[in-house]
């Protein structure tokens, strides 16, 4: 399993990729060529489920944007370019792969491990990163302001709010 944390400069934003097994968005693919792509009730499904997982199951709005890796980096973090990975399936770099970037409003607290005597880290905005071939979510952010998904120049959906 690959992770790979980045903390961006004191506002306690984090960005994680981990590439997770299995999931219901991946059982509700459609082929698209020699892809496997996510319906949208598959990214309906998945979006709630992560923003359940994070502590708040209602998050106030759902939008996401569909892009590359590396895009979904830069919108999170201006001037950010994603992991500079090769994807062992395709051999190409990881940041050039496909994704749904998914941004929701709500009160969010990840699990994760943090210094003693700190609460867990905690934030407004959960938005994570759908890889489009497969419908696994491979990564996360949680931060206290939205990424701007309309300069990615992409149609951005609402699918809550």
């Amino acid at each position: 399993m690959l992770s790979v944390a980045v903390v961006v400069g004191g506002i306690g934003c984090a960005v994680a990729l981990i590439p997770r097994w299995g999931g219901a968005a991946q059982a509700q693919s459609v082929e698209s060529g020699t892809h496997m792509t996510p319906t949208l009730a598959a990214l309906q499904q998945t979006a709630p489920r992560e923003a359940a997982a994070s502590g708040d199951a209602s998050p106030t709005s759902v939008e996401e944007v569909s892009c590359s890796l590396g895009e979904a980096a830069r919108a999170i973090e201006p001037g950010s370019e994603g992991p500079a990975v090769v994807d062992p399936l395709t051999g190409k770099p990881w940041p050039d792969s496909q994704v749904y970037l998914v941004s929701m409003h709500g009160h969010f607290v990840i699990d994760a491990a943090a210094p003693r005597g700190h609460p867990a880290p905690s934030g407004t905005v959960l938005t994570i990163m759908i890889e489009a071939s497969s419908g696994l979510v491979v990564g996360r952010s949680l931060s206290k302001s939205s990424p701007d998904l309309s300069s990615l120049g992409k149609p951005v959906s609402t699918l809550q709010g």
